[in-house]
């Protein structure tokens, strides 16, 4: 699996790789029962967990998407929250905030 960052602003649209981590736990978590599918790849995470470098991106309001890519299967998705709460989080002057269910990254 490989997977990638996308922000998407009205303007442009940004990739940044992301590195996969190994949760065991999500193969059960996430069975439904019926057919066995091995999930225990399917958890993503920047490179050696130290986070993304996004200083080379210009200001703006960018939408968060995840692409997940294998050799049968390939998908963009928004990045979405699951719980209906309110989320504002303020890191180094960059604003990552939920709108509806959807995750955006001002800058």
């Amino acid at each position: 699996m490989d997977y990638e960052l996308i922000l998407k602003s009205s303007k442009t649209e940004i990739r940044k790789p992301l590195a996969k981590a190994h949760r065991p736990s999500l193969t059960r978590e996430l069975f439904d029962g019926e057919s066995f599918v091995i999930y225990d790849k399917g958890w993503f995470t920047t490179y050696q967990y130290k986070g993304l470098d996004i200083s080379d991106i210009d200001g703006g309001k960018y939408e968060m998407f995840i692409h997940i890519k294998t050799p049968e299967f390939e998908t963009t998705e928004p990045l979405l929250c699951k719980d209906n709460q309110i989320f504002n989080e303020m890191l180094n002057g960059r604003k990552v905030s939920l709108e509806g269910n959807k995750l955006f990254l001002s800058i």
